[in-house]
This record gives C-alpha cells, sequence and structure tokens, in this order.
C-alpha cells in the first residue's frame, strides 16, 4: 500500500510544482435567439483542475475560431 502512495505521489508531483493560473478563451456561435454574445474570458487553474465562471470579454458576431498573438497582447477572432 505504501508503494503505491508513493508512486501516486510521484506521478502527480509535476502538476503540484508547475500548477498555474491560465487564462482561457471561449469563442461563441451567436444567433439571433440564443443567449451567446461573443467572447468570454474564464481562468483555469491547473492545481485543482477547475474552470472560474465564464465573464462577457467581447460582444461580437459570431467569434468561433481565436487565436492570441505570442506576446498575449492581441486576441485574433
Amino acid at each position: 500500500m505504501k508503494t503505491k502512495l508513493c508512486f501516486l505521489l510521484l506521478c502527480l508531483l509535476p502538476y503540484a510544482l508547475f500548477a498555474q493560473k491560465s487564462t482561457v478563451w471561449i469563442g461563441t456561435s451567436t444567433g439571433r435567439k440564443g443567449p451567446s454574445k461573443g467572447i468570454y474570458q474564464a481562468v483555469f487553474d491547473s492545481s485543482t483542475g477547475k474552470l472560474s465562471k465564464t465573464k462577457l470579454a467581447a460582444e461580437v458576431q459570431g467569434p468561433g475560431f481565436l487565436d492570441l498573438h505570442p506576446n498575449g497582447s492581441v486576441l485574433y477572432s
């Protein structure tokens, strides 16, 4: 039992060491009758595996594809 526990802890160690919070951008399909309004933003916590509640970041029509510029300053839709 101790061997299995030690193995499990060693497997999870990298996730604990490199745990971080990352911004997640979500492009949605905006229809005339749908509740979606455009681009949403949330935060992913890799230490817990949880995604925060989404917030409307930009109200735009049909941002189905998103790409973040390598320097992180511009989000393309």
